[in-house]
């Protein structure tokens, strides 16, 4: 399964779209300010073994008053262009990706330019996007690929909410949350195609919210066969996918075996608590009955709010 969630810290408020081609006549704006701007990324892990992707460039599209009227660009050179595996930044870790000075501003747009990605799937299949320059030892599985589109170009785009950013005098930060159970989907059947469809969120980091709660079973008959393998409880715990969604944003948590919870950098606001369904590289189909107590909370900027999940029943279909 594939769907989960990849996040960069950005210390703005971020809703995510797919990226459009640069506008005409934007040009850039000079760095000269003395606003310092740090953008970070995060994530929460999918069912995967790795999800690596390389960021080459950052974009930040400035516009004080409306499109047109004092727009620009704003490049920004990341602190290191290696690899960097998502997964590994679950449960709020965050990763800086970039520090510079910076004009102050409202910035109402994000764009993450990446033309190198792979994943390693839990039975060791390498899905590689085109023209990626694999690491030494590592060999793309015959007959796979990931697809990508325009991320190359144009970038991956994420609107600010809340009419975008304003960047002042002093330190800014701001998480992106690349969510990695959402973004990548395995096609129907065997083909070994992938496909990338970001769903990207960030958050000004001083305002960030969460999530926090614990999940437990209650009367599900142990151990659950999917995707090819036996699930124990921790197991399943594991797999479950909390979702916490407001209006047509649906942002995906962190599990750990143990049962604890947490969907983190959160923009302030109302949230209904749901559950995903895990999909397996095989095409199996891991689905949950769950109830949240409660059902909606309200988070509000820069704090927690607590539910519990108490799952019922346990299913498993076949493509």
């Amino acid at each position: 399964m594939f769907r989960r969630s990849l996040k960069l810290p950005l210390a703005l408020a971020l809703s995510v779209f797919p990226l459009a081609a640069c506008e005409e006549g934007a040009g850039p704006i000079s760095a000269g300010g003395a606003s310092q701007l740090t953008v970070q990324i995060t994530d929460a892990p999918g069912d995967l073994a790795e999800a690596n992707v390389k960021v080459q460039k950052i974009i930040l599209i400035r516009e004080e008053s409306g499109d047109g009227a004092g727009s620009g660009r704003v490049e920004l050179t990341p602190k290191s262009t290696g690899w960097i595996n998502l997964l590994t930044l679950d449960n709020g870790k965050v990763q800086d990706l970039v520090t510079q000075t910076i004009e102050p501003g409202t910035y109402r747009q994000v764009r993450l330019v990446v033309c190198e990605m792979y994943i390693k799937t839990k039975t060791g299949q390498i899905v590689a996007a085109p023209g990626t320059a694999l690491p030494a030892g590592v060999t793309a599985t015959a007959g796979t690929e990931l697809k990508l589109t325009s991320q190359c170009k144009s970038g991956f785009k994420v609107n600010l909410a809340e009419g975008g950013v304003t960047v002042g005098t002093g330190t800014n930060t701001v998480v992106i949350d690349f969510d990695v159970q959402r973004s990548f989907a395995h096609e129907a059947g065997k083909s070994g195609k992938w496909i990338v469809s970001p769903s990207r969120h960030g958050v000004r980091k001083e305002r960030g919210g969460s999530i926090t709660g614990n999940v437990v079973l209650q009367g599900v008959t142990l151990p659950v066969t999917c995707g090819g393998t036996a699930l124990t409880q921790a197991a399943l715990l594991e797999r479950f996918v909390p979702t916490a969604t407001a209006g047509t944003v649906v942002r995906s948590g962190s599990m750990k075996g143990t049962g604890a919870f947490s969907i983190s950098h959160l923009t302030a606001g109302s949230y209904t608590l749901g559950v995903d369904t895990v999909t397996f590289s095989n095409g199996n189909k891991l689905r949950f009955t769950a109830i949240a107590t409660p059902a909606s909370v309200t988070v509000t900027s820069g704090g927690n709010a607590t539910s519990n999940y108490v799952i019922s029943a346990v299913t498993c279909t076949t493509a």
